[in-house]
Protein backbone atom coordinates (compact mmCIF):
# COMPACT_ATOMS: atom_id res chain seq x y z
CA UNK A 1 0.00 0.00 0.00
CA UNK A 2 1.09 3.30 -0.63
CA UNK A 3 2.36 5.50 1.63
CA UNK A 4 0.16 8.37 1.38
CA UNK A 5 -3.47 6.19 0.54
CA UNK A 6 -1.71 4.36 4.03
CA UNK A 7 -1.73 7.52 5.87
CA UNK A 8 -5.11 8.42 4.59
CA UNK A 9 -6.97 5.53 5.70
CA UNK A 10 -4.92 5.53 9.04
CA UNK A 11 -6.56 9.11 9.64
CA UNK A 12 -9.91 8.26 8.41
CA UNK A 13 -9.52 5.03 10.83
CA UNK A 14 -8.62 7.41 14.02
CA UNK A 15 -11.30 9.62 12.72
CA UNK A 16 -13.89 6.80 12.82
CA UNK A 17 -12.57 5.20 16.40
CA UNK A 18 -13.49 9.21 17.69
CA UNK A 19 -16.67 9.17 16.32
CA UNK A 20 -17.73 5.68 17.71
CA UNK A 21 -16.14 6.16 20.97
CA UNK A 22 -18.56 9.70 21.14
CA UNK A 23 -21.35 7.46 20.64
CA UNK A 24 -20.89 6.05 23.64
CA UNK A 25 -22.53 9.50 25.33
CA UNK A 26 -25.78 8.00 24.87
CA UNK A 27 -25.07 5.90 27.68
CA UNK A 28 -25.68 9.53 29.87
CA UNK A 29 -29.36 9.83 27.81
CA UNK A 30 -30.75 9.49 31.68
CA UNK A 31 -29.12 13.30 32.40
CA UNK A 32 -29.80 15.30 29.48
CA UNK A 33 -32.05 15.08 26.20
CA UNK A 34 -28.69 15.80 23.97
CA UNK A 35 -27.24 12.38 25.20
CA UNK A 36 -30.75 10.74 24.06
CA UNK A 37 -30.69 11.33 20.74
CA UNK A 38 -26.98 10.29 19.99
CA UNK A 39 -28.39 6.80 22.26
CA UNK A 40 -31.13 6.03 19.59
CA UNK A 41 -29.38 5.27 16.58
CA UNK A 42 -27.22 1.86 18.37
CA UNK A 43 -27.96 -0.48 15.36
CA UNK A 44 -26.32 1.97 12.42
CA UNK A 45 -23.28 2.64 15.69
CA UNK A 46 -22.82 -1.17 15.42
CA UNK A 47 -22.45 -1.71 11.78
CA UNK A 48 -20.06 1.29 11.69
CA UNK A 49 -18.13 0.34 14.19
CA UNK A 50 -17.99 -3.78 12.76
CA UNK A 51 -17.06 -2.25 9.51
CA UNK A 52 -14.21 0.33 11.34
CA UNK A 53 -12.35 -2.78 12.75
CA UNK A 54 -12.33 -4.16 8.90
CA UNK A 55 -10.46 -1.07 8.23
CA UNK A 56 -8.48 -0.97 11.39
CA UNK A 57 -7.04 -4.42 10.92
CA UNK A 58 -6.56 -3.41 7.49
CA UNK A 59 -4.17 -0.55 8.22
CA UNK A 60 -3.25 -2.38 11.55
CA UNK A 61 -3.84 0.32 13.62
CA UNK A 62 -4.72 -1.70 16.65
CA UNK A 63 -5.66 0.67 19.13
CA UNK A 64 -8.40 1.35 17.08
CA UNK A 65 -9.28 -2.20 16.47
CA UNK A 66 -9.60 -2.84 20.06
CA UNK A 67 -11.62 0.37 21.33
CA UNK A 68 -13.85 -0.20 17.88
CA UNK A 69 -14.35 -4.04 19.65
CA UNK A 70 -15.25 -2.14 22.58
CA UNK A 71 -17.76 -0.47 20.85
CA UNK A 72 -19.54 -3.15 19.09
CA UNK A 73 -19.63 -5.34 22.22
CA UNK A 74 -20.97 -2.62 24.10
CA UNK A 75 -23.71 -1.82 21.55
CA UNK A 76 -24.73 -5.14 20.43
CA UNK A 77 -24.95 -6.25 24.01
CA UNK A 78 -28.22 -3.81 23.88
CA UNK A 79 -29.52 -5.36 20.75
CA UNK A 80 -29.19 -9.35 21.44
CA UNK A 81 -32.16 -9.78 23.43
CA UNK A 82 -34.26 -8.77 19.97
CA UNK A 83 -33.13 -11.67 18.33
CA UNK A 84 -33.09 -14.35 21.09
CA UNK A 85 -36.77 -15.71 21.10
CA UNK A 86 -38.77 -17.38 24.39
CA UNK A 87 -40.97 -19.96 24.16
CA UNK A 88 -44.55 -18.81 23.19
CA UNK A 89 -48.11 -20.00 23.38
CA UNK A 90 -49.58 -21.74 20.43
CA UNK A 91 -52.97 -19.38 20.29
CA UNK A 92 -53.06 -15.51 21.22
CA UNK A 93 -56.15 -14.13 22.52
CA UNK A 94 -55.68 -10.74 21.29
CA UNK A 95 -54.29 -8.50 18.29
CA UNK A 96 -53.63 -4.90 19.12
CA UNK A 97 -52.11 -2.62 16.39
CA UNK A 98 -50.99 0.82 16.88
CA UNK A 99 -50.85 3.56 14.08
CA UNK A 100 -49.36 6.79 13.66
CA UNK A 101 -51.16 8.30 11.28
CA UNK A 102 -49.27 11.92 10.54
CA UNK A 103 -51.45 14.61 10.39
CA UNK A 104 -50.49 16.11 6.98
CA UNK A 105 -50.80 12.66 5.47
CA UNK A 106 -53.66 11.99 3.13
CA UNK A 107 -53.45 7.88 1.92
CA UNK A 108 -56.34 6.35 3.95
CA UNK A 109 -56.63 3.86 1.08
CA UNK A 110 -52.86 2.83 2.02
CA UNK A 111 -53.95 2.68 5.69
CA UNK A 112 -57.76 1.24 5.50
CA UNK A 113 -56.14 -2.03 3.05
CA UNK A 114 -53.48 -2.66 6.14
CA UNK A 115 -56.36 -2.61 8.62
CA UNK A 116 -57.98 -5.18 6.52
CA UNK A 117 -54.96 -7.22 6.24
CA UNK A 118 -53.59 -7.14 9.72
CA UNK A 119 -57.33 -7.54 11.00
CA UNK A 120 -56.82 -6.32 14.76
CA UNK A 121 -59.68 -6.00 17.81
CA UNK A 122 -58.25 -3.17 18.77
CA UNK A 123 -56.47 0.00 17.62
CA UNK A 124 -54.92 3.05 18.69
CA UNK A 125 -54.44 5.83 16.50
CA UNK A 126 -51.94 9.45 17.02
CA UNK A 127 -52.12 12.27 15.58
CA UNK A 128 -56.04 11.82 14.86
CA UNK A 129 -56.99 14.83 13.48
CA UNK A 130 -60.56 15.72 12.10
CA UNK A 131 -59.49 14.83 8.16
CA UNK A 132 -58.66 11.15 10.15
CA UNK A 133 -61.88 11.11 12.18
CA UNK A 134 -63.96 11.67 9.36
CA UNK A 135 -62.28 8.83 6.96
CA UNK A 136 -61.94 6.39 9.91
CA UNK A 137 -65.25 6.75 11.97
CA UNK A 138 -66.87 6.56 8.17
CA UNK A 139 -65.05 3.30 6.63
CA UNK A 140 -64.08 1.29 10.07
CA UNK A 141 -68.08 -0.17 10.89
CA UNK A 142 -66.71 -3.34 12.17
CA UNK A 143 -64.96 -1.40 14.94
CA UNK A 144 -68.22 0.40 16.54
CA UNK A 145 -66.61 1.31 20.22
CA UNK A 146 -64.72 3.79 20.02
CA UNK A 147 -63.50 6.80 22.42
CA UNK A 148 -61.12 9.60 20.79
CA UNK A 149 -59.65 12.95 21.58
CA UNK A 150 -59.94 15.05 17.83
CA UNK A 151 -57.41 17.69 17.70
CA UNK A 152 -56.32 19.49 14.59
CA UNK A 153 -52.37 18.81 15.90
CA UNK A 154 -50.04 15.65 16.35
CA UNK A 155 -51.76 15.01 19.30
CA UNK A 156 -54.89 13.76 18.58
CA UNK A 157 -55.40 9.96 19.60
CA UNK A 158 -58.17 7.54 19.56
CA UNK A 159 -59.28 4.10 20.20
CA UNK A 160 -61.15 1.64 17.97
CA UNK A 161 -62.02 -1.25 19.14
CA UNK A 162 -64.66 -4.59 17.79
CA UNK A 163 -64.56 -5.61 21.52
CA UNK A 164 -66.65 -3.46 23.97
CA UNK A 165 -65.73 -1.07 26.30
CA UNK A 166 -66.34 -1.93 29.60
CA UNK A 167 -64.92 1.38 31.29
CA UNK A 168 -63.34 4.47 28.68
CA UNK A 169 -61.61 7.84 29.48
CA UNK A 170 -59.05 10.34 28.38
CA UNK A 171 -56.12 11.58 30.15
CA UNK A 172 -53.36 13.94 30.29
CA UNK A 173 -51.04 12.83 32.93
CA UNK A 174 -50.21 15.59 33.73
CA UNK A 175 -50.20 16.98 30.42
CA UNK A 176 -51.99 19.84 28.53
CA UNK A 177 -51.19 18.64 25.02
CA UNK A 178 -50.59 15.01 24.72
CA UNK A 179 -53.81 13.06 25.98
CA UNK A 180 -53.89 9.04 26.54
CA UNK A 181 -57.29 6.97 26.49
CA UNK A 182 -57.88 4.51 28.47
CA UNK A 183 -60.02 1.66 27.90
CA UNK A 184 -60.91 -1.94 29.00
CA UNK A 185 -62.36 -4.92 26.97
CA UNK A 186 -63.00 -8.69 28.56
CA UNK A 187 -61.01 -11.09 26.86
CA UNK A 188 -62.44 -14.86 27.63
CA UNK A 189 -63.98 -13.22 30.71
CA UNK A 190 -61.08 -11.53 31.83
CA UNK A 191 -60.85 -7.76 32.33
CA UNK A 192 -57.94 -6.60 29.79
CA UNK A 193 -56.55 -2.44 30.20
CA UNK A 194 -55.63 -0.93 26.74
CA UNK A 195 -53.75 2.47 27.29
CA UNK A 196 -52.75 4.19 23.95
CA UNK A 197 -50.17 7.11 24.61
CA UNK A 198 -48.01 9.83 22.41
CA UNK A 199 -46.23 11.71 24.79
CA UNK A 200 -44.13 14.45 23.23
CA UNK A 201 -40.73 14.22 21.39
CA UNK A 202 -38.02 14.74 24.03
CA UNK A 203 -36.23 17.42 21.39
CA UNK A 204 -35.65 20.19 24.28
CA UNK A 205 -34.67 19.95 27.43
CA UNK A 206 -38.39 21.49 28.31
CA UNK A 207 -39.72 18.11 26.49
CA UNK A 208 -37.51 15.97 27.47
CA UNK A 209 -38.74 16.81 31.26
CA UNK A 210 -42.28 16.47 29.74
CA UNK A 211 -42.06 12.89 28.33
CA UNK A 212 -40.39 11.41 31.44
CA UNK A 213 -42.98 12.97 33.69
CA UNK A 214 -45.37 11.47 31.36
CA UNK A 215 -43.71 7.94 31.62
CA UNK A 216 -43.33 8.86 35.55
CA UNK A 217 -46.90 8.94 35.94
CA UNK A 218 -47.98 6.09 33.40
CA UNK A 219 -45.64 4.00 36.00
CA UNK A 220 -48.45 4.94 38.65
CA UNK A 221 -50.98 3.94 36.28
CA UNK A 222 -49.98 0.62 35.59
CA UNK A 223 -47.02 -0.73 38.10
CA UNK A 224 -48.97 -3.15 40.39
CA UNK A 225 -51.62 -4.16 38.51
CA UNK A 226 -53.74 -7.00 39.37
CA UNK A 227 -55.31 -7.09 35.60
CA UNK A 228 -53.80 -7.92 32.14
CA UNK A 229 -52.18 -4.18 30.85
CA UNK A 230 -51.06 -3.36 27.58
CA UNK A 231 -49.87 0.00 27.17
CA UNK A 232 -49.11 1.07 23.11
CA UNK A 233 -48.82 3.79 21.09
CA UNK A 234 -45.65 6.00 19.48
CA UNK A 235 -43.21 6.67 22.82
CA UNK A 236 -41.02 8.48 21.23
CA UNK A 237 -38.43 6.47 22.64
CA UNK A 238 -36.11 3.46 21.73
CA UNK A 239 -35.94 0.54 23.68
CA UNK A 240 -32.56 1.53 24.67
CA UNK A 241 -33.60 4.79 26.22
CA UNK A 242 -32.65 4.95 30.26
CA UNK A 243 -36.48 6.03 30.62
CA UNK A 244 -38.05 3.31 28.40
CA UNK A 245 -36.13 0.95 30.39
CA UNK A 246 -36.83 2.75 33.48
CA UNK A 247 -40.72 2.45 32.44
CA UNK A 248 -40.42 -1.39 31.97
CA UNK A 249 -38.97 -1.93 34.97
CA UNK A 250 -41.17 0.14 37.24
CA UNK A 251 -44.00 -0.69 35.74
CA UNK A 252 -43.72 -4.39 35.57
CA UNK A 253 -44.27 -4.58 31.77
CA UNK A 254 -42.59 -5.99 28.81
CA UNK A 255 -41.78 -5.61 25.00
CA UNK A 256 -43.64 -7.45 22.40
CA UNK A 257 -40.70 -6.64 20.42
CA UNK A 258 -38.31 -8.72 22.63
CA UNK A 259 -37.31 -11.82 20.43
CA UNK A 260 -38.83 -11.02 17.40
CA UNK A 261 -36.12 -8.24 15.76
CA UNK A 262 -35.77 -4.40 16.25
CA UNK A 263 -38.17 -3.51 13.61
CA UNK A 264 -37.54 -0.13 13.59
CA UNK A 265 -40.90 2.34 12.51
CA UNK A 266 -39.28 5.44 11.89
CA UNK A 267 -38.59 7.24 9.80
CA UNK A 268 -39.96 5.58 6.73
CA UNK A 269 -38.64 8.23 4.51
CA UNK A 270 -34.94 7.91 5.45
CA UNK A 271 -33.55 4.43 6.25
CA UNK A 272 -30.16 5.36 7.46
CA UNK A 273 -31.71 6.95 10.48
CA UNK A 274 -34.50 4.41 11.20
CA UNK A 275 -34.98 3.76 14.83
CA UNK A 276 -37.93 1.93 17.30
CA UNK A 277 -40.16 4.34 18.59
CA UNK A 278 -43.26 2.69 18.38
CA UNK A 279 -43.92 0.03 20.72
CA UNK A 280 -46.37 -2.53 22.62
CA UNK A 281 -45.49 -3.77 26.24
CA UNK A 282 -47.95 -5.12 28.32
CA UNK A 283 -47.82 -6.73 32.08
CA UNK A 284 -46.81 -10.17 33.23
CA UNK A 285 -50.72 -11.24 33.18
CA UNK A 286 -49.69 -11.55 29.33
CA UNK A 287 -47.82 -13.32 27.11
CA UNK A 288 -46.33 -12.46 23.44
CA UNK A 289 -46.78 -14.15 20.65
CA UNK A 290 -45.98 -12.46 17.49
CA UNK A 291 -44.71 -8.89 16.94
CA UNK A 292 -44.36 -7.07 13.76
CA UNK A 293 -44.66 -4.04 11.46
CA UNK A 294 -47.05 -2.79 8.88
CA UNK A 295 -46.79 -1.86 5.71
CA UNK A 296 -46.51 2.06 4.44
CA UNK A 297 -49.63 3.70 4.84
CA UNK A 298 -48.37 7.14 3.84
CA UNK A 299 -47.24 8.47 7.24
CA UNK A 300 -43.62 9.08 8.29
CA UNK A 301 -44.42 5.85 10.67
CA UNK A 302 -45.21 2.07 10.56
CA UNK A 303 -47.72 0.28 12.18
CA UNK A 304 -46.82 -2.22 14.80
CA UNK A 305 -49.11 -4.98 16.29
CA UNK A 306 -48.97 -7.75 17.66
CA UNK A 307 -50.45 -10.81 19.04
CA UNK A 308 -50.91 -11.32 23.11
CA UNK A 309 -52.39 -14.64 25.19
CA UNK A 310 -54.06 -14.53 28.21
CA UNK A 311 -52.10 -16.64 31.17
CA UNK A 312 -53.56 -19.43 32.58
Amino acid sequence: MKPARSRLLRSICVLLTLGCLLSLTGYLGRYYFLFEQIDSFRPQYLIVAAAGVVLAIMVRHWISVALLCLVCVLHASELLRFYFPSSVPPTASLRVMSVNLLASNRDSRALLMEIERINPDVMIFQEYTPYWHQVLSANLGDYAHRIDKVIDSPFGIAAYSRLAFYRQEVNYYNQRVSPAVDVQVRIEGQAVRIIGIHPVPPMTPSTYDRRNRYFDELVRQVGGAQIPVIVMGDFNATPWSFKFEQLLERGGLKSTRDGFGIHPTWPTGFWPLWTPIDHIVHNEALQRVYFDTGRSIGSDHKPVWADLSLKR
